[in-house]
């Protein structure tokens, strides 16, 4: 998907990229269009700046920079996933501390497959080059000695390798995972009860960091809550948990989500993995 998204891009100027109001043909768009390309909504964006009634893209290599969940030199980049590209002097990344100072000679792209994607400002559009001749040209424009740096994409960490088999799991049950479209269902492998159920649909929004899974209310299936199950255990708050509880799952104890700000939650009242 980002592959054909860079693709489409290319020869684009920035007016056509963005559906805000940043478009200055003398202004720095490389930051600008990454952006876009990738989803990077935060501050301090071409919104911000100049208004619009879009999602906005951040407009700052620097603070790109200090988003992307691992950087390092481009020697270290990953083989196999995009990842982001940035050329400065060398002496301006502090990689530790993951920092780039803002100054104006800076310049960003994406890598797919070997090729940078990058917005030209001389040229007002979107190329793509080789990385040799990214560096090749940012060393000869650029004062100094310039360092090459890679930044996995902000929000990538959030996407995990699934094993579909459920071989890795030894002591406890395992379970077999099926995908049918959005849908993602399961069965136990070592378990009498291997009966497939609905685990979850997968999500990605990009643009505010949702990814993973969550259920339909219209799926939700099983054992519910019942505050008269615990009212000789807890007296009333069985019913003040019924109340709220249907509110965040209908009372359905399997309602799952791992996709958004809670990152994880799991349960009848939904409580998330961080709660005391």
């Amino acid at each position: 998907m980002l592959k054909q998204k860079l693709e489409e891009s290319i020869g684009k100027s920035i007016d056509i990229i963005c559906d805000n109001n940043f478009h200055n043909p003398g202004s720095n768009h490389c930051a600008h269009f990454v952006s876009h390309i990738s989803d990077l909504t935060f501050d301090f964006n071409c919104k911000s700046f100049q208004g619009g009634s879009n999602a906005g893209a951040n407009i700052r290599v620097h603070e790109i920079f200090a988003q992307c969940p691992k950087v390092g030199k481009i020697s270290s980049a990953p083989a196999n996933k995009p990842y982001l590209i940035f050329v400065t002097k060398k002496t301006n990344v502090n990689l530790d501390e993951k920092r780039m100072r803002n100054v104006p000679q800076k310049h960003i792209g994406v890598v797919v497959d070997d090729r940078v994607y990058h917005y030209s400002n001389s040229a007002d559009k979107v190329v793509k080059w080789t990385i040799p001749k990214f560096e090749e040209t940012f060393q000869r424009v650029y004062s100094g000695d310039q360092g090459l740096f890679y930044g996995l994409i902000p929000g990538s960490d959030l996407l995990l390798d699934v094993d579909v088999s459920g071989t890795s799991v030894q002591d406890t049950v395992a379970f077999e995972l099926n995908k049918r479209g959005s849908k993602w269902f399961a069965s136990a492998t070592n378990h009498a009860d291997n009966a497939e159920f609905y685990v979850g649909s997968e999500i990605k929004r990009a643009s505010i960091g949702y990814f993973g899974i969550f259920q339909s209310a219209s799926l939700y299936s099983g054992p519910k809550f019942k505050a008269s199950d615990y009212e000789t255990t807890i007296d009333h708050w069985a019913f003040l948990l019924q109340i709220t509880g249907f509110c965040e799952s209908k009372n359905f104890f399997n309602v799952m989500n791992t996709y958004d700000r809670a990152k994880f939650t799991f349960g009848f009242y939904q409580l998330a993995a961080h709660t005391p």
